[in-house]
């Protein structure tokens, strides 16, 4: 469980990365959720929704993307049994009928 919390932070730290980037959901899925994980070999994976509403979070997306070796290591670190972290997003214009949708 300290590990899915420590992913859940990092989660919760992307909007304060991305401007106008509204954090819609995040799922945790893999070997480590359903109690099976292999030591050193399985990482936490997530998968987390968002909108954003302007196009000019392209460049902070990217920087934030370009940190995910980090974070990993930084998970590494924390929890040794973890071989890293796995942050996949969806974001979409928050505007798009993806994004209302999303945004329910």
């Amino acid at each position: 469980r300290p590990a899915l919390d420590a992913a859940l932070a990092e989660w919760l730290a992307l909007p304060k990365e991305v401007t106008g980037l509204s954090l819609i959901a995040v799922y945790a899925r893999g070997s480590i959720v359903r109690g099976l994980a292999l030591e050193g070999i399985s990482d936490v994976d997530t998968l987390g929704f968002a909108t954003v509403s302007h196009s000019d979070a392209d460049s902070e997306l990217k920087a934030w993307q370009s940190r995910g070796s980090e974070r990993a290591r930084r998970m590494r670190s924390a929890y040794p049994f973890c071989s890293g972290l796995e942050m996949r997003l969806v974001c979409v214009p928050e505007r798009s009928s993806l994004g209302g949708w999303l945004r329910g």
